[in-house]
């Protein structure tokens, strides 16, 4: 399954990459969003953040890669299914039907939440992936309440 055209358009001037294609990416450091697909409504244990369900749908994580092999590293690592449970956004990637990803330069991941969260975007798990964040309320979105979005493809950021 592709990414659909509404979610696409939510989010400007993407080069979304799979595990696949993910060399493509940049070494230096930046920012990402790894968009993440459950085709089925899904439980589970989070370490400091209980038992959330997720519903079926689409899912936004952004984040940002300044240590050896910047962006293109950190995101390979989001991309590939099998890998030591290091964040909690792996318990997501190993358990998502789709991963894809894309980098954004000049932006940081608190841009990127704010310009998703602008758009058709909710936060599913208060404090999911910003616990070192003192702005965000989460760097794991949703796509609208239900992962599935309205379908308006406001575009953001930019």
């Amino acid at each position: 399954m592709s990414i659909p055209a509404p979610l696409r358009g939510c989010i400007a001037d993407a080069r979304w990459v799979s595990e696949r294609t993910a060399a493509r990416l940049p070494e230096t450091p930046g920012s990402y969003v790894v968009l993440i697909r459950f085709g089925k409504r899904l439980a589970l244990d989070m370490p400091g953040l209980g038992n959330p369900v997720f519903a079926r749908g689409w899912y936004a994580y952004c984040g940002s890669a300044h240590g050896p092999g910047g962006v293109r590293a950190r995101v390979s690592r989001h991309l590939r299914h099998e890998k030591r449970l290091r964040w909690h956004v792996d318990r997501l990637t190993v358990a998502a039907s789709e991963v894809r990803a894309a980098a954004f330069q000049g932006l940081s991941e608190c841009d990127l939440v704010g310009g998703l969260l602008a758009v058709e975007f909710t936060v599913p798990v208060p404090g999911f992936g910003s616990s070192d964040c003192a702005t965000c309320p989460a760097h794991l979105l949703m796509w609208g309440r239900d992962g599935k979005g309205s379908g308006s493809g406001a575009a953001a950021p930019h």
